[in-house]
């Protein structure tokens, strides 16, 4: 994408297992393939990162992403949280990841 693009970065209180980052990457294209804004497809992408990030990024020059389609992101990943089972949050904003000494650590 883009360095134009905007991002929005969903951190899950835990790692994801293969198994489950690639049912997320499943269900992250199908949603990219039908999101729209203002009935136009967005040019967008969304990628998992270390097994507990996920990223949504959105070319706005193409096509400026409306709050609708805003909102409809947002519940794109409130249903990945609801199908990744109570044990995982992808909302919480206390939740701070970081790295030291290569490996990934998280405070909540």
């Amino acid at each position: 994408m883009p360095l134009h693009s905007r991002v929005w970065i969903y951190q899950s209180i835990r790692e994801f297992s293969e198994t489950e980052s690639t049912q997320l990457k499943t269900k992250a294209e199908r949603f990219i393939s039908e999101w729209t804004s203002h009935g136009k497809t967005m040019n967008a992408c969304i990628e998992i990162f270390h097994n507990r990030f996920i990223i949504v990024c959105v070319d706005e020059k193409t096509t400026s992403t409306s709050g609708c389609g805003i909102d409809k992101s947002v519940k794109f990943i409130q249903q990945l949280e609801s199908d990744l089972g109570g044990n995982t949050s992808l909302l919480d904003r206390m939740n701070v990841a970081y790295r030291k000494n290569a490996h990934l650590n998280d405070e909540v």
